[in-house]
């Protein structure tokens, strides 16, 4: 009876380990997405009561094994990349951000899915990782240019979010999920950046 209960945790953990490494066996391509703003109401931040809004994009390879994910955030090995930046708007202070053409690349950023693989890659190569224990975050920040008394200075951070294109446990969102992700301050500032894959052709 104990053999066969080995033998039979042994198939099953087995199969675990099998279906966790072939699950990504992906073509990296698809995860290509497009990161949009769909909204935007501006918050009370300029002395002049006029606001220049930016969003910047970094992606973080990061090493999502066990003994990572025990470790806090903080403290977890990660590869940083720029991912650029986009959405630069003027609006005045409280108002809502109406655009002729919202699909306008000004204000969309595409994500390749070549970078995606090209971090993992490197993710993998730096902390000596194999791919199923990688995962990648990526971070939109929201700045206001600092205009103020007309000098140059340090632009003033409003708020940021992040997403995973792919997830660092089964509890995050799947892949080729698409997502609504929010920014807002106490300022009244509140603003929908649409996380947006193409669909797969059949």
């Amino acid at each position: 009876m104990f053999k066969l209960f080995l033998a039979t945790t042994l198939i099953l953990s087995t199969a675990a380990i099998a279906d966790e490494v072939t699950s990504r066996h992906i073509d990296y391509l698809d995860l290509s997405h497009t990161l949009h703003i769909d909204s935007l109401r501006s918050g009370n931040h300029d002395e002049s009561g006029f606001n220049e809004y930016y969003f910047v994009v970094t992606h973080y390879g990061v090493v999502a094994n066990e003994e990572a994910r025990r470790q806090p955030e903080a403290d977890r090995k990660i590869l940083e990349k720029e991912g650029g930046s986009f959405g630069e708007i003027g609006i005045k202070s409280l108002s809502i951000w109406k655009p002729e053409d919202k699909a306008s690349p000004q204000y969309a950023l595409e994500v390749p899915g070549d970078l995606i693989r090209s971090i993992i890659s490197e993710t993998m190569a730096e902390f000596k990782v194999v791919e199923t224990q990688t995962a990648i975050k990526t971070e939109i920040v929201m700045y206001e240019k600092n205009k103020k008394y007309f000098f140059l200075g340090d632009d003033v951070e409003i708020a940021r979010t992040s997403y995973f294109s792919i997830p660092a446990t089964k509890f995050d969102t799947p892949l080729l999920t698409n997502q609504e992700l929010v920014l807002e301050d106490d300022k009244g500032t509140r603003v929908v950046v649409k996380v947006e894959y193409q669909p797969k052709a059949k």
